[in-house]
């Protein structure tokens, strides 16, 4: 199974990697990311893949280490 997915969010000033970005840079932006992801059908199903992708997803926007520095969280998937 392949999944098309796609995540958008904003930034909190606490994000890691804001650094020393001015705030009119990223303040109220709305930034996306998205990935294709692949699962073997035997050790998956769509729902449980789904609900993988939400975390990994939110991981990388929120820096690597958690979602904590992230808001307003929207998710796209399509399984192609």
């Amino acid at each position: 199974m392949k999944i098309n997915a796609k995540i958008s969010y904003k930034v909190k000033p606490t994000h890691p990697d804001l650094g020393d970005i001015p705030e009119h840079l990223w303040k109220d932006k709305l930034f996306t990311y998205d990935d294709e992801y692949t699962f073997d059908d035997d050790d998956w199903d769509e729902e449980g893949a789904k609900a993988y992708i939400r975390r990994d997803l939110a991981l990388v926007a929120g820096g690597g280490y958690n979602a904590k520095h992230i808001y307003d969280v929207e998710y796209e998937m399509e399984v192609v």
